[in-house]
């Protein structure tokens, strides 16, 4: 069973959050493979697929990403393309996986700390954006609404 303190993604969040590093790349196939592990990494990798019950990195990686509990992820179960955010003493990693396209069954994962105040900058800029389009289309809306009235009363006065 995976608990969430051996959780690879919880684990390799946390480590990219506390450390110096502002990123981590990790590649998972046959077996896993990282640059520049500490002790805690090497800890999880070690032991990541044996908890996880598979023989592969790869098929770790899935069953760790499918149990990853308390993290934000962007789909339900793991896939190509899939990702999410850990967040570790109010930093947040984001995270992305990529399947390798000339090796079957490879991926490759990047951990990256996310800048908050670009992430909230961004973020306003989305909602505003959003904001706008529905204002837009409430304006719209309200001008065909008195359109109509005004056809009506003129059709019926």
């Amino acid at each position: 069973m995976i608990t969430s303190k051996d959780n690879l993604f919880n684990v390799l969040g946390a480590e990219v959050a506390k450390s110096g590093r502002s990123e981590l790349y990790l590649v998972a196939g046959l077996h896993f493979e990282i640059a520049n592990k500490s002790p805690e990494v090497q800890r999880v990798l070690d032991i990541a697929a044996s908890v996880a019950g598979c023989s592969t990195a790869s098929d770790a990686l899935r069953a760790h990403y499918n149990t990853c509990g308390g993290i934000q992820t962007s789909h339900q179960a793991f896939c190509d393309d899939c990702g999410g955010f850990v967040t570790t003493d109010h930093v947040a990693v984001q995270f992305s996986i990529q399947k390798i396209s000339d090796n079957p069954d490879t991926y490759r994962v990047l951990f990256v700390r996310v800048d908050a105040g670009k992430l909230a900058m961004d973020t306003k800029a989305h909602i505003d954006a959003l904001e706008a389009r529905v204002k837009k289309g409430e304006d719209a809306h309200s001008s065909a609404v008195q359109a109509l009235a005004a056809r009506l009363t003129k059709l019926g006065g």
